[in-house]
């Protein structure tokens, strides 16, 4: 999709985060699934297939909805710094979120394109995090002010092709507690619109 002569791509987990206000704006995202291994590997295969054809992205967005026990419900935010909460190598001497012998660090810096929107920090992981969850799955456990399953595998999918990621989320969940999938779609029309 070309916006304003930009070859834009934007990745989104699932349909549901993307409704009638997105449908009428013309927002028509790459499906790539949800947590980091599906997103990592259906967004790499988009990604060398604009390659292949001659149409590498300029820019990715990331867009859909995260959870929070800091920000309001239904509220949009611009995400300005990702980490991977799931990588912990910190029994053999490494920082908590760095993954061991590459050369990144453990929360990455992202683009703030959007001066009007408000920011936030976000932390990927492949679990869905509660005010009632276990260690490692509670908010309280979770220095960032947002959580979802997919951005840190697109930022380092956009790192390794070159391809600025910048990163949008509706706050969908985290404030009651969860009593199934419609805790997470109650939000979803807000944050389309």
């Amino acid at each position: 999709m070309y916006i304003s002569g930009i070859n834009t791509v934007i990745f989104g987990a699932a349909q549901a985060e993307f409704g009638a206000a997105s449908k009428a704006a013309g927002v028509t995202p790459e499906l790539i699934g949800v947590g980091p291994i599906e997103a990592t590997f259906n967004a790499t295969r988009f990604v060398e297939k604009a390659i292949a054809d001659g149409k590498k992205p300029d820019i990715i967005f990331s867009i859909g909805s995260a959870g929070s026990a800091k920000l309001p419900q239904g509220e949009l935010f611009q995400i300005s710094a990702v980490s991977y909460r799931d990588m912990d190598a910190s029994p053999f001497g490494f920082e908590r979120g760095l993954t061991p012998f590459v050369d990144y660090p453990a929360v990455f810096e992202t683009p703030v394109l959007l001066q009007d929107l408000p920011t936030a920090t976000l932390s990927t992981g492949a679990a869905i995090i509660t005010k009632q969850g276990g260690p490692g799955k509670n908010f309280d456990d979770i220095p960032e002010d947002t959580v979802d399953m997919e951005t840190y595998a697109l930022l380092r999918v956009g790192l390794g092709y070159n391809i600025p990621v910048v990163c949008l989320r509706g706050i969908s969940d985290g404030a009651e507690v969860p009593e199934g999938l419609s805790c997470w779609e109650k939000y979803l029309t807000v944050i389309d619109e």
